[in-house]
């Protein structure tokens, strides 16, 4: 069951949250906790397997750790264990069956593995109280919310939240917005862009012209953005609707001019994530730029790899690293180009990273890269405006929602006292069902794809 299904839209969610909100403050973390249960088993009941030894683990490997942290190399002893339990569970039960558990159980199973490892560290480091109560730690481990695989939330706020959540009117019309919101940006938007880029494929048997090769990997890289960005605001507009708070995933990517800040600004939790539990234990308190430098290294190619575990991915994150080190170590320099160039440098790099984790081998992406800069230099004039033209309105709409002026106007007219927002909120929930429900139904048939009554 993924969260962009009408099994999940129309069935699942009408039925767990009612129970979820008829139940006592108190108990919605039980709730919660069997909510994941069933979204996990629903893919394949091998998948709750590495969820039941990722919070023992978690509940047990906290305990010790809180209870011997003056002991330093016992509690450092059991966060190796508890990392190597985790990592081996999702190994042996989601890694090597392959195709007999769902992607979607294979998603969640990482997010949980994350999810324990965060909560031990910081129970090592005394940044978080062991959780005493095993069902909210599970509640936590297994968060409902994120198992589309994002965002990462953590364990301290989260834990602290799942104690006594409380749902009003207006979070649980905010959230159901979001849900909607983001479920069109992922089916309408994202994999719109995505059945495109395929397409362009397809047509040109890998043969691309050099515009084309461009075109390609900015519409990916687009799509791939929509549909994260998606499953993101269904999170965080679930999470609202059961009165967690989750902080906003995306920060306009698309607006900055450096790649630190583009990469700190796309998937903000994974960022955050690598930050607190690889960069700083790497660079510690030693502030030599040698040593900063490879943490930063090594915590690059950590968040490329959350995406996915491939060679691809490896060259991706590897490149990016050491184009941001040299970002770093000349900075004095780059800060004084002018912002446009800088932005257009930048934005063409990340267009040359999603063309490399645009295809499925590490060969295939550097021909890939290859067709964009030694590729025909013809036009390509009708499949590129057949393709220009399939893809505009996806990208109009990113860009409409890539605009700060939006989010600041929509913030300032819902800060009247009779703003306009909460007047058309209702009309836009609705359309956004609509859409939502022909979309799924139809299964967002690909553009051009003929349909037999």
């Amino acid at each position: 069951m993924n969260f962009t299904g009408i099994t999940f839209l129309y069935f699942f969610l009408p039925c767990f949250f009612a129970v979820y909100a008829l139940a006592k403050p108190a108990m919605r973390a039980y709730v919660m906790l069997a909510g994941s249960l069933v979204v996990i088993g629903w893919g394949g009941l091998l998948g709750l397997i590495p969820l039941a030894v990722c919070i023992l683990t978690a509940y047990l490997c906290g305990a010790g750790c809180e209870r011997l942290r003056e002991n330093k190399a016992l509690s450092a002893l059991l966060l190796w264990i508890c990392l190597l339990t985790d990592a081996a569970a999702v190994v042996l039960f989601v890694v090597l069956p392959g195709k007999d558990i769902s992607l979607f159980s294979a998603v969640g199973a990482g997010i949980y593995a994350l999810h324990s490892l965060a909560y031990c560290f910081d129970v090592y480091r005394g940044e978080c109280q062991r959780e005493t109560n095993l069902f909210r730690l599970a509640g936590y481990i297994s968060f409902l919310p994120s198992l589309n695989g994002i965002p990462l939330v953590t364990p301290k706020e989260t834990l602290a939240a799942m104690k006594a959540p409380k749902i009003d009117s207006e979070r649980l019309a905010n959230g159901i917005l979001l849900l909607l919101f983001g479920i069109v940006e992922k089916t309408v938007v994202g994999d719109r862009l995505a059945a495109i880029f395929d397409e362009m494929q397809e047509i040109s048997g890998g043969d691309l012209s050099m515009l084309m090769s461009w075109f390609g990997a900015f519409i990916f890289g687009a799509g791939l953005f929509c549909r994260l960005k998606g499953l993101s605001h269904i999170a965080q507009g679930f999470a609202l609707m059961c009165g967690i708070d989750t902080a906003p995933n995306f920060s306009f990517p698309y607006s900055q001019i450096s790649l630190r800040d583009y990469l700190s600004s796309y998937n903000i939790s994974a960022y955050n994530f690598v930050q607190r539990y690889f960069f700083r234990p790497l660079a510690g308190k030693d502030t030599g730029h040698a040593r900063t430098l490879l943490a930063s290294s090594v915590s690059i190619v950590a968040v490329c790899l959350s995406y996915n575990i491939s060679a691809s991915f490896l060259i991706w994150g590897t490149s990016a690293a050491l184009l941001i080190t040299i970002e770093m170590l000349f900075d004095h320099k780059i800060s004084k180009l002018p912002k446009p160039v800088r932005y257009i440098f930048t934005h063409m790099l990340t267009i040359i990273g999603w063309a490399v984790v645009s295809q499925k081998t590490a060969v295939a992406s550097m021909e890939y890269v290859s067709h964009m800069f030694t590729g025909a230099l013809t036009l390509d004039t009708a499949p590129f405006l057949y393709f220009l033209g399939a893809s505009a309105p996806f990208v109009i709409l990113l860009v409409i929602s890539e605009l700060r002026v939006l989010r600041s106007l929509t913030v300032r007219l819902d800060s009247k006292r009779v703003s306009p927002i909460a007047i058309i909120k209702p009309v836009l929930t609705f359309a956004l069902l609509v859409l939502c429900t022909v979309f799924l139904m139809s299964g967002a048939l690909p553009h051009g794809t003929v349909v037999e009554v």
